[in-house]
């Protein structure tokens, strides 16, 4: 409960910065450092529950999708290492950050090297090499966009380049490495530990798109997208407008 308190109480600091007055300057809630600490590890739990919810359902501790973060951080520390930067507040704030993103790469790979196992009945090597080059041009478009927006703000000038030239090129290490790993590391552990569903007894194959979490999922998105294919006319108004 204290740390929702302390939650509470930041964003309602962050926000108010909008709203500010000489009246309420004063009033203002200020958030201390235990306020920060508080978001920052429930942030963290909330990352960790998304990641292991998103690879999990593929295979177990052994799950190619896990080695996507500590081999893509790791190997940003040598490259940082070659630039000469230390574990200082903002290249711990870029690699922060970044464990979020070094880990999508991977999961769209898996992804498709499983789907090619249990929709395509292929052996998991042939499945890692076929469903690797499907997917290839996609991950590579993802990452190019992601270092075109980080690797700029390592060649900024001025005071602020001198604050965030590390953060950019510690992103961009990541980034860079994280695409790597995607094209080399996580197929390779793909046709080692994936394996198709098992039969049950009657022959029947159990997907694992039959499960209830993505049932749930799948019908919800459905029906949204039929809607939205039947009122055309209304969700081009709704961008519109938003926009």
């Amino acid at each position: 409960m204290s740390t929702l308190r302390r939650v509470a109480t930041t964003v309602a600091a962050t926000l108010s910065l909008t709203f500010v007055t000489p009246a309420t300057a004063q009033r203002r809630p200020q958030p201390t450092r235990a306020d920060w600490q508080a978001i920052a590890q429930l942030a963290n739990a909330w990352q960790r529950w998304i990641t292991a919810l998103t690879i999990t359902p593929y295979s177990g501790p052994e799950c190619p999708g896990r080695w996507a973060i500590p081999t893509s951080i790791v190997s940003t520390f040598f490259l940082m290492a070659v630039m000469g930067y230390t574990l200082n507040v903002v290249t711990m704030l870029a690699l922060t950050l970044m464990v979020g993103v070094v880990i999508d790469d991977a999961i769209i790979v898996l992804e498709n090297v499983y789907r090619f196992i249990e929709e395509k009945n292929m052996p998991p090597m042939q499945a890692a090499i076929e469903g690797t080059k499907e997917i290839g041009l996609a991950v590579m478009a993802t990452t190019l966009s992601l270092l075109a927006v980080f690797l700029p703000i390592g060649f900024m000038g001025g005071i602020v380049g001198r604050f965030m030239s590390s953060f950019g090129f510690t992103a961009g290490f990541a980034v860079g490495v994280s695409l790597l790993v995607s094209f080399t590391l996580t197929p390779m552990l793909s046709s080692r530990f994936l394996r198709a569903p098992a039969k049950t007894s009657d022959g029947h194959v159990h997907s694992s798109k039959e499960s209830k979490f993505f049932s749930v999922i799948d019908r919800s998105y459905t029906a949204m997208l039929t809607w939205a294919m039947r009122h055309r006319k209304i969700m081009v108004g709704i961008c519109v407008a938003v926009v």
